[in-house]
């Protein structure tokens, strides 16, 4: 079942103007935990087989079967196939996030922080293909380009998604380092020859190499910079 009780069953009075021996005046209350080691194991058999097959390659039946639970299991932790779908990019978002904030100085210059942030998510993304997959899955689907157009209008909370990188473009914005030019432009300089790298490094096009990265990374930033 994936529970646990966490207490002894209570009797419920429903009325308590109504005898207690009057049929159908109670209730039994149930307290229990779900166990959380099903639901990642929902979570990650959703990110492979996205990450393979597509969204509509991954029916909640097949996710359910590879986590190795009943589907009911399944809709004990998520609403829908929707909800999971999010759920799984945010846990992918956060495991992304800790990796490229790694060895970051805060107080460097923009440059070597703008270098280091950059070499990690290339790192990362190489490092683990199947979240690259989900991610780009994710935001060429109608799921992400409502997340992202709520990050864009801040409708979204605050920072949350926000690569580290992003945070960084607006500091150097206001210290007159980077070019005034729109996010959506400064965003494609930046992410998009790292997403066209890392997708040909997956597809075995091209094998990985840190000075070619490092050198496609200060590139990067050159076409950024003032």
């Amino acid at each position: 079942m994936g529970a646990g009780f966490t207490d002894y069953p209570t009797l419920l009075r429903l009325n308590p103007n109504t005898p207690w021996k009057m049929r159908g005046n109670a209730s039994v209350c149930l307290r229990f935990n779900l166990d959380d080691s099903r639901q990642g194991e929902a979570k990650k058999a959703a990110l492979e087989l996205i990450a393979a097959n597509g969204f509509h390659g991954a029916p909640t039946a097949r996710i359910a079967e590879t986590a190795g639970v009943g589907v009911g299991t399944i809709y004990r932790y998520f609403r829908d196939k929707q909800e999971l779908i999010h759920a799984v990019f945010e846990h992918v978002a956060e495991r992304a996030r800790a990796a490229i904030v790694e060895g970051h100085d805060p107080e460097a210059p923009i440059r070597e922080q703008f270098v280091t942030l950059c070499n990690n998510t290339v790192r990362f993304l190489v490092d683990n293909p199947k979240v690259f997959a989900y991610i780009e899955q994710y935001f060429l689907s109608p799921y992400g380009v409502s997340k992202r157009r709520d990050i864009l209008l801040n409708l979204d909370e605050p920072g949350r998604h926000l690569h580290p990188v992003d945070h960084l473009i607006a500091i150097g914005r206001r210290a007159q380092i980077i070019k005034d030019l729109p996010s959506v432009v400064i965003n494609c300089l930046i992410f998009g020859p790292i997403i066209m790298l890392v997708r040909d490094i997956c597809a075995g096009n091209i094998t990985f190499d840190a000075q070619q990265a490092s050198r496609m990374v200060q590139a990067c930033w050159d076409a950024v910079k003032r």
